[in-house]
């Protein structure tokens, strides 16, 4: 689906903006149905437009639900089985970076996980979106990344 390769493409990277012609030229799809799905999306607030010059330069709108539900589905397109010592109620969320893993937990510190929190979140995954697998709370990480967005 081409929505969900476009929305991918903005999941490699915080804050990242593309053109329409970058987009095309990365999804190695033709210039002319790129623009007609980006314009579609901006229509319907899920990218940001901004005219720079004659290009427009599309990010992704992370105030709108309907970006999440793409980046959840994006998510866990790439994830495999959890493991068993993640399947806690008190774990929000956990994710792989290079070899760490990272936990969000309400109470308890999971025994191989680096806790973070809501401040040192963005400078965790700033650069780093399209290396990170969710492993698990893939709501909880996209809102995360809203509220460090927004």
């Amino acid at each position: 689906m081409i929505t969900q390769d476009i929305i991918g493409l903005f999941a490699e990277e915080l804050g990242r903006e593309l053109t329409i012609n970058q987009i095309s030229k990365k999804l190695k799809k033709s210039y002319a149905s790129i623009n007609s799905h980006a314009r579609n999306l901006i229509s319907k607030g899920i990218l940001n437009k901004k005219d720079v010059g004659s290009a427009i330069l599309c990010s992704l709108n992370y105030e709108n639900n309907e970006v999440i539900g793409y980046l959840i589905l994006n998510s866990m397109s790439k994830s495999k089985n959890m493991p068993e010592k993640f399947n806690k109620d008190s774990l929000l969320c956990a994710f792989k970076l290079d070899d760490k893993t990272y936990c969000y937990s309400i109470s308890e510190k999971i025994k191989g996980c680096e806790n973070f929190d809501r401040n040192n979140f963005k400078k965790i995954v700033k650069n780093n979106l399209g290396k990170i697998m969710i492993i698990k709370g893939y709501e909880v990480f996209w809102n995360l990344v809203r509220d460090v967005m927004t």
